[in-house]
């Protein structure tokens, strides 16, 4: 699980996430990896928006709800990678 905080604005912070989550999904599937699932949430104080992808092709799926807290976090669910190939590919996206 990836978590922390992001300062752009809620917009930016979602697009920023998706393009992340697109980067370790690819990286999976370029490393022989099958991806299972892999979600974000991001959350402001009056936004939150899920994002999922569970096939490349399909790409992200994003769903918008209302909230009051502010955070980020992302649950990688795969198989056939290595632990060790798919915490280098995780931290790989954090600025």
């Amino acid at each position: 699980m990836l978590k922390g905080n992001i300062s752009d604005n809620f917009t930016e912070a979602v697009a920023i996430v998706d393009s992340k989550m697109k980067t370790v999904a690819q990286a999976i599937i370029n490393c022989g990896g099958i991806i299972g699932h892999i979600k974000s949430i991001i959350t402001s104080e009056n936004e939150k928006c899920m994002i999922s992808i569970t096939d490349m092709e399909i790409g992200s799926q994003k769903r918008f709800m209302d909230e009051k807290t502010a955070r980020f976090e992302m649950v990688v669910i795969v198989f056939c990678i290595g632990e060790d190939k798919l915490c280098e590919i995780i931290h790989s996206v954090e600025d």
